[in-house]
């Protein structure tokens, strides 16, 4: 039998010289690794939040403001539910005022239930996480490209932490819409690719200071799970054999 998980808490931001903004609009969130959205509840006037029958699995914990509301972020928390009810009371989240550092998640593989159906995703089931910077958000070949070259130029935190992809461009495009594989608009960024293993709080620092420069700045979180030891095949059937009958012996004759 599986039961659902529980969890609650307070969310809200940090208080700055004895104030905190208002927590309207800010919803809590638990994401599967892949970024499948398990639940989101709206945060209370007074910062409490629940959430009730969360299946079992590993997922995020996150907290984003609302789109009229001041700005703020947080680092996303790992919580594993298990099929016996998992509960996390009292998990407050409090958010950096004016943080737009924002988050995505994608997995590099598929998960063990992907694989197989009922297949309950634990935390030992994850091999590792890397992280990726996305810088700005561009909708031109041309503003891609200056931005790439004004970037090379910058000096930051970031310097011998990570390797900035080069993001593919056409340079004779001009102004021309940068367009996806369907025809449509696209938004394009460059990618911070960690030169080593790279921590959450590191990770963090680097958007804020990028913000700092006016960029816009996303980190993703790709998840790779382990890869399942292959299913032993099926033991071969053996019929049993049948005991031969016993040849009958001869009726006695009678003179």
């Amino acid at each position: 039998m599986v039961v659902g998980g529980e969890l609650d808490g307070q969310a809200g931001f940090a208080v700055a010289e004895g104030k905190s903004p208002p927590t309207r609009g800010m919803r809590v969130k638990l994401v599967a690794p892949d970024g499948t959205e398990v639940q989101n509840t709206a945060v209370g006037s007074d910062g409490y939040y629940s959430m009730s029958g969360v299946r079992p699995g590993v997922y995020y914990l996150l907290a984003e403001t609302g789109k009229n509301a001041p700005a703020g972020s947080v680092a996303p928390r790992t919580l594993a539910f298990t099929s016996e009810g998992s509960t996390y009371f009292g998990e407050n989240i409090t958010l950096a005022a004016g943080d737009e550092t924002r988050f995505s998640f994608t997995a590099a593989n598929d998960s063990p239930a992907a694989k197989r159906p009922g297949r309950i995703v634990r935390q030992e089931d994850i091999a590792g996480r890397g992280l990726f910077i996305h810088v700005g958000e561009y909708r031109s070949s041309l503003a891609l490209t200056l931005a790439k070259y004004r970037f090379r130029l910058m000096s930051g935190p970031w310097e011998g932490l990570f390797k900035v992809i080069e993001p593919e461009v056409d340079e004779t495009a001009g102004e021309a819409a940068i367009k996806d594989s369907a025809g449509e608009a696209a938004i394009k960024d460059i990618v911070m690719k960690p030169a080593r293993p790279l921590g959450m709080a590191d990770a963090v620092a680097t958007c804020r200071a990028l913000q700092e420069q006016s960029y816009k700045c996303r980190i993703e979180v790709v998840t790779r799970y382990l890869d399942p030891a292959p299913e032993p095949p099926p033991a071969a059937v053996v019929p049993k054999k049948t005991a031969e009958a016993a040849p009958l012996a001869d009726a006695p004759k009678t003179p």
